[in-house]
């Protein structure tokens, strides 16, 4: 078909086990719901020579129907892709109780608390691309993305990571400053994202109850929705498949642990939101 693909595997032993054997196709049923450039896309799921089935069960759940939401964000038009960005975020995370516009506090603590991991992975697998040395091997041999994030963690704080990429620099010095400050760095990236995540509120109700769609920032606000939203969603995605956690529990951990990162009994930044 002339694509990049990944393919993703249970550890060995894992089969045999039907509690992981039902978390992991919860997750791939899960996951085929979702057409969006910022989550990946499943296309089969197999067990050696048998294709497994991706039928998704009728009974529905909030993450399910924040699924069907997001399907307009990417590519549809402007007034539909901004009514279901935001009803995607306000169906996972809105506050129960309260208004809509909490949901932007939780789904910026979320992907905050996320955005470390990310990155440290994302440049541990660039340095091993363009390195031979010992961290490189290290890291090639690493049996899971946490210990890569780790590693190239620790080199990058002990300045025992260079990068080509001019990109890559920049990311590695934003993760230096996050393992300075943590709290600090972290508090300031929540920040930016609530905001980014009113925007898209206020963009909404502009059109849903003035009809506006000329507004001067909805270009800026429909370049950055995608990426975020798409993230908000793959965590809560993600904790709903492997944890059956819901999205108060998944916004509780992530406002605990970005409260307690840098201080004693606090998480390295490689390790938010772990499954305790």
């Amino acid at each position: 078909l002339d694509r990049d693909v990944a393919i993703k595997v249970m550890r060995p032993g894992a089969l045999e086990r039907a509690d992981a054997r039902e978390r992991f196709l919860a997750e791939a049923r899960a996951m085929a719901r979702v057409r969006h450039p910022n989550v990946v896309e499943v296309h089969s799921l197999g067990r050696q020579d048998m294709v497994l089935s991706l039928r998704l069960d009728d009974q529905s759940d909030e993450v399910d129907f924040a699924l069907e939401l997001l399907a307009p964000l990417h590519d549809a038009t402007d007034p539909s892709a901004l009514a279901g960005g935001w009803a995607t975020l306000e169906s996972l995370y809105r506050e129960p109780g309260e208004g809509a516009h909490t949901a932007s506090s939780g789904a910026a603590r979320v992907v905050a608390a996320s955005w470390p991991r990310a990155e440290l992975t994302r440049l541990a697998y660039a340095y091993e691309a363009k390195n031979t040395d010992d961290l490189a091997k290290r890291i090639r041999s690493a049996p899971a993305n946490r210990i890569r994030a780790e590693l190239i963690a620790h080199a990058i704080e002990s300045d025992g990571a260079s990068f080509e990429s001019a990109s890559d620099e920049c990311a590695a010095e934003r993760i230096r400053q996050a393992l300075t400050a943590p709290n600090d760095v972290l508090g300031r990236v929540a920040g930016h994202l609530e905001r980014s995540f009113q925007r898209l509120y206020r963009q909404r109700n502009l059109l849903m109850h003035a009809g506006g769609v000329r507004s001067s920032s909805l270009g800026a606000t429909l370049r950055t929705a995608p990426t975020l939203v798409g993230e908000a969603v793959d965590r809560a995605v993600h904790v709903h498949s492997t944890e059956k956690l819901s999205t108060v529990a998944l916004v509780a951990r992530a406002r605990h642990e970005l409260a307690m990162v840098g201080r004693p009994g606090g998480r390295h930044i490689s390790r938010l939101l772990e499954q305790p």
